[in-house]
């Protein structure tokens, strides 16, 4: 930090120690008691990306009247990354939690996705683009989506989907309704859920839904990091003999549960 008449300068170095690239690390300036956003601000950079192992230094001036005299606090956040608090004499850093998807306030508004043309198999990659053999999802532009360039692990998960199904999701009660070519009644279909948690911050009971198919619950209380075993980790949920109902339609719900935000990675309807 470095203070001139009217001005002052600070300088923040970010450091991607990780195996994988750190996506759009954001700085904002505050005011360290009242955590009051200071503006207006210079950045050199922002919403900068690293590589693995790699260091970038942003500089920051702003006028010294605008912190009011309080302690300069930088608040960070992004896509992917884990902030390591750090105080001073001369200025806090800290994570900016209100930016991360855990705060991010629930609207309660439902998506219901336009309905599939009928196939007999169905395969959604959920919030992302047709890839590995998944069509898009038909809802990808009215809902929240996310995505990430980060390896998620499918060791030892039966009928694990390629791992770029689990690199984007569906965030939010959802509904996917899933029509079936030549479904006569009584037809039975297997149903295969895929998920991941992708949010670094999540831990065991933060992030807890109810998943229905056709009207019936079908899991209460998922928890997908408790349950895959932690961040980054795909799990798939399978059910059998689901009925189509009388329209030949096999429909996906995700529905909010005790805590969180519901999310989903992938559907198949084999």
């Amino acid at each position: 930090r470095r203070d001139l008449p009217g001005k002052m300068l600070l300088s923040v170095t970010l450091h991607n120690p990780g195996a994988q690239v750190a996506l759009l690390a954001h700085l904002q300036l505050c005011r360290g008691d009242s955590k009051q956003r200071v503006l207006p601000v210079y950045y050199s950079d922002n919403f900068v990306s690293l590589a693995p192992g790699e260091k970038r230094t942003i500089a920051i001036e702003a006028a010294s009247a605008d912190l009011n005299g309080e302690r300069p606090l930088v608040l960070v956040d992004g896509w992917n990354i884990v902030v390591k608090p750090h105080s001073s004499a001369a200025a806090d850093i800290a994570l900016n939690a209100n930016a991360q998807i855990s705060s991010w306030p629930a609207v309660g508004l439902p998506f219901r996705f336009a309905r599939l043309k009928p196939a007999r198999q169905v395969r959604i990659n959920c919030g992302g683009y047709a890839r590995a053999g998944f069509q898009s999802d038909p809802g990808s532009l009215h809902t929240t989506a996310g995505c990430t360039p980060a390896m998620i692990s499918t060791t030892d998960v039966p009928h694990a989907a390629p791992m770029a199904i689990y690199q984007s999701l569906c965030w939010g009660e959802s509904s996917y309704p899933c029509r079936l070519l030549g479904a006569a009644v009584g037809t039975t279909y297997t149903v295969r859920l895929h998920f991941a948690e992708l949010d670094a911050h999540t831990v065991a009971g933060h992030r807890v839904f109810n998943v229905s198919i056709n009207g019936e619950r079908m899991l209460t209380d998922l928890d997908v990091y408790k349950q895959a075993g932690g961040f980054r980790k795909a799990m798939v949920q399978e059910f059998h003999n689901i009925v189509a109902d009388k329209e030949g339609l096999v429909t996906i719900n995700m529905q909010k549960g005790r805590t969180g935000t519901p999310q989903i990675c992938g559907i198949e309807v084999l």
